[in-house]
């Protein structure tokens, strides 16, 4: 996968950088950039991703995919079971799983409204919020944070 900034964090001036997701050469200062970007202001200031054209990054990918295809109607842990003490109940209706075990993990996250033009989750207003990067209360994780979770995960599922 490749990732590119709009904007360099070293940099006043409008740039591009390209970084490769790719499984291996994800580094600190590289996951540092990314995920302390402030919000992004206008269209042209958003991270845009885009696959890889390497062809090994896109094999392993496909025989992950192929891998967890072949294991469909078994049991595969947090797909298809529980979690931790849960994971020896099992399932058919994975979907509905899915969604509760994203719904309990906001468990407890407080200080957001939904903005009904757009249905998306924002910060309520009277909380006085100057940047999203920063965390909105003591149960919600800064976007900076969460970021750098998903880029990440991203990069270990290229791998």
């Amino acid at each position: 996968m490749a990732i590119g900034l709009i904007r360099s964090v070293n940099s006043t001036e409008d740039s591009e950088e390209i970084l490769e997701i790719d499984g291996y050469s994800l580094s600190i200062s590289n996951l540092i950039k990314i995920t302390h970007l402030s919000s992004p202001t206008k269209a042209s200031d958003r991270v845009q991703v885009q696959m890889t054209k390497s062809e090994e990054t896109l094999e392993n990918i496909n025989s992950s995919l192929e891998f967890m295809l072949a294991r469909t109607g078994k049991s595969t842990y947090g797909v298809t079971t529980g979690f931790g003490a849960a994971a020896t109940t099992r399932t058919d209706r994975v979907k509905e799983l899915q969604v509760s075990i994203v719904e309990h993990l906001l468990a407890g996250a407080t200080g957001f409204e939904i903005d009904e033009s757009n249905q998306q989750i924002v910060p309520s207003p009277d909380l006085n919020i100057q940047s999203i990067t920063q965390p909105i209360g003591p149960m919600v994780m800064s976007e900076s944070i969460v970021r750098g979770a998903i880029l990440i995960r991203l990069n270990s599922l290229s791998r």
